[in-house]
């Protein structure tokens, strides 16, 4: 219970890897406050921790959005932002317009977001970002979620100079098992097996396992500045 009676403020909290680590923060004695853009998809999430969350709408590409957020929610001591807006592409065959969401919710949502949540975090407090191995690892078509992500890894580091003593970390996933995967339809099971079979562990991640790394993050008072890397072995292939 080394959270108890801190306040985990999670953007992205009401899917995937954000829900995950909302359940986990809650068993860790935090109290919980978790942010999307869907109220149907937060008020699902809420049900499954037993309505022990508080809940806000919000759009992480927003500005005047987040600062909303952060004004309800006062004083706190860890940030974890896990949304996203992946797109993907040839250079050759998008339309910068439809693409630039992307990169407005994950690099300028991130800066925002902790440009307004830091003066009310605790100095003992953190900051949680993610990224994925597209930052290191190149994919064709994956330009801008390479960028975003690698952005988001430079900034985190600068974060835990400029922000200090608050702590700023970073965990980097490779493929993890998420409502995110459904944009691949019918080829979404045979993409996950087939990968499973090149990891040195053989599965890929749940987000669970994502889930303990960020709160390891948001424990370890000796942390900061760091990528951790949670992919089964990912980059090793």
């Amino acid at each position: 219970m080394k959270l108890q009676d801190q306040k985990v403020v999670i953007i992205g909290g009401s899917s995937g890897i954000g829900l995950a680590t909302a359940l986990a923060a809650l068993e860790e004695g935090a109290s919980v406050v978790i942010a999307s853009r869907s109220r149907e998809k937060l008020e699902k999430a809420n049900q499954q921790m037993n309505n022990q969350a508080l809940t806000y709408e919000v759009d992480l590409a927003d500005r005047t959005s987040l600062g909303d957020l952060f004004q309800k929610v006062g004083e706190l001591s860890h940030l974890f932002i896990s949304a996203a807006d992946p797109k993907s592409g040839l250079l050759m065959n998008t339309d910068m317009e439809e693409i630039r969401s992307s990169l407005d919710t994950r690099v300028w949502g991130t800066y925002c977001a902790t440009q307004l949540a830091a003066p009310r975090m605790s100095p003992n407090g953190s900051i949680i970002y993610m990224s994925g191995n597209a930052a290191v690892k190149p994919i064709k078509g994956s330009s801008v979620g390479s960028a975003s992500v690698a952005a988001v890894e430079a900034f985190a580091r600068v974060m835990a100079l400029e922000l200090a003593p608050i702590r700023v970390n970073v965990v980097r996933a490779g493929l993890i098992d998420t409502p995110l995967l459904d944009r691949y339809g019918n080829q979404r099971q045979a993409i996950i097996d087939n990968y499973a079979k090149r990891l040195p562990l053989k599965r890929i991640g749940l987000a669970a396992d994502v889930a303990e790394a960020v709160i390891f993050l948001m424990k370890s008072t000796y942390t900061t500045g760091i990528i951790l890397q949670v992919d089964g072995g990912g980059l090793l292939i």
